[in-house]
């Protein structure tokens, strides 16, 4: 069965596809918003990964990412922290799109975490991620 990815993004779809191919591995990949995205599946796993959404849908893009998985099942989160501001590895210049620790915890209730904390990285992930950057990383199991 293959890998189910969405991002609203043409161009990481055509770069995950590729990598995809190179790995021989199977992606049903969607080209889509966050609120748009429909599945008839509930997932064991779900990952996020510097999904920064704007302020005004964040809570719901996390309400429906909870509603994909299903209970017992993982999410996994990486995504910068609000420290991240002030260094010049990337990531959203608006401090509403950044995660602290707190705001996990409330927005994300509904998981039993297995890591929730706060880390310093070294980015090298193409010319506008790299160097030292902040991130929040999160596993958890729904309750």
């Amino acid at each position: 069965m293959p890998v189910t990815a969405f991002d609203i993004s043409d161009t990481a779809r055509q770069k995950a596809m590729t990598l995809a191919k190179s790995q021989n591995a199977l992606i049903d990949y969607k080209v889509s918003s966050v609120l748009d995205f429909y599945s008839e599946r509930q997932f064991d796993v779900v990952a996020f990964i510097y999904a920064h959404f704007p302020s005004d849908i964040r809570k719901q893009a996390s309400e429906k990412i909870l509603s994909l998985v299903r209970p017992g099942g993982k999410v996994i989160f990486e995504a910068f922290s609000k420290e991240q501001l002030s260094l010049e590895s990337g990531g959203a210049k608006d401090e509403k799109m950044l995660f602290s620790l707190e705001e996990m915890e409330e927005e994300f209730k509904f998981l039993e975490f297995y890591l929730l904390r706060k880390e310093k990285i070294n980015l090298n992930e193409g010319q506008y991620h790299k160097g030292k950057a902040s991130v929040i990383r999160m596993v958890g199991t729904k309750k």
